[in-house]
């Protein structure tokens, strides 16, 4: 991975591509034009005119890319519940879909802050502390820094 590439994953559906886009748009405002964002948004249930509202955001330095990963999920039986969608599951599959990068952001698509652009710096090594206060961390890292209630 080049220094200056940062890579974020994303998953949505057709539900969640407005809320996305907002996000998005939000990232696109805070990023630091110093590096290169590549932004996968993984999807398996995305209409083309979503695919394209969000593809047209790219910029300069912050390449967006709907990317199908149907072909990692089709023989799963992935369960849907009250508290997982279908697409929390897609980033388990990061490291099989995107195999060229070391380190990925991975960023809800239902954020309700963006991270701040020194928080979304390639020599910030602990990305998941900050960034669990703005996205769901895993459980095991929530179990181990947030209180429970």
């Amino acid at each position: 991975m080049k220094d200056n590439i940062i890579p974020v994953v994303f998953a949505t559906n057709n539900t969640y591509a407005l809320y996305l886009y907002v996000e998005l748009w939000s990232l696109i405002k805070v990023v630091n034009p110093k590096y290169r964002y590549d932004v996968y948004v993984f999807y398996t249930n995305l209409d083309k005119e979503n695919r394209i509202l969000l593809e047209e955001l790219s910029t300069e330095n912050v390449c967006i890319c709907c990317k199908d990963i149907s072909s990692y999920t089709q023989s799963i039986d992935l369960k849907e519940s009250l508290h997982l969608s279908i697409e929390a599951y897609y980033r388990l599959f990061i490291p099989l879909v995107l195999p060229q990068y070391e380190k990925i952001i991975y960023l809800e698509d239902d954020l309700q802050e963006t991270p701040p652009q020194n928080e979304l710096q390639a020599e910030n090594t602990d990305c998941a502390e900050k960034l669990s206060r703005y996205g769901k961390a895993p459980a095991k890292y929530r179990n181990k820094h947030h209180e429970t209630t």
